[in-house]
């Protein structure tokens, strides 16, 4: 029962991680938009005024400045980012929860585990059902490699477990 709570366990975790990274790129990206706007509308705004001979130049930045502002509210950061605040910390209270409970038993009540097992999956399917909803998370590579990275250096410095195991279909993924 131990390795199913733990894969639970780890596959929460790296979720966790997973939307945090995730979150910090689209904030990185909702911020070079705004700037990119900003910057593009002043100097759009500056280069007609003082160059006359180049106003087509400045009417393009101008343009583009303006459609990137027109169609800012259709792109998903925004949503991504505020979905994020409030759902990466539900999950690590939740970590913190699992972590809490399964030292808090002794070795012959384990078998209780089973219990902890549901109800975790249940919390996490529901924080994921309130939180993120209908918003769309496209797949990253580049994030979900730091996710693994960081969880499996969490798992083997703080709890002291192997890593490997996780990796390793349980009896219930095997059915």
């Amino acid at each position: 029962m131990g390795e199913i709570y733990w894969k639970l366990f780890h596959d929460v975790m790296h979720g966790e991680r997973y939307f945090w990274h995730y979150r910090i790129r689209a904030m990185r990206i909702k911020s070079f938009i705004d700037a990119f706007v900003a910057i593009a509308s002043c100097a759009g705004v500056a280069t007609l005024a003082a160059w006359h001979s180049f106003y087509i130049v400045s009417l393009g930045i101008i343009a583009i400045a303006q459609f990137i502002g027109a169609i800012y509210h259709l792109l998903p950061y925004g949503n991504q980012i505020n979905a994020l605040k409030y759902y990466c910390p539900e999950i690590r209270k939740l970590l913190d929860d699992m972590e809490e409970s399964w030292f808090s038993f002794s070795d012959d009540e384990k078998e209780k585990i089973i219990g902890l097992i549901n109800r975790y999956r249940r919390e996490f399917s529901n924080l994921e059902t309130i939180y993120l909803g209908d918003t769309y998370f496209p797949e990253s590579d580049r994030i979900n490699k730091k996710a693994s990275i960081e969880c499996e250096r969490y798992i083997s410095d703080r709890l002291r477990l192997d890593s490997e195991a996780f990796n390793e279909p349980t009896e219930c993924d095997k059915k």
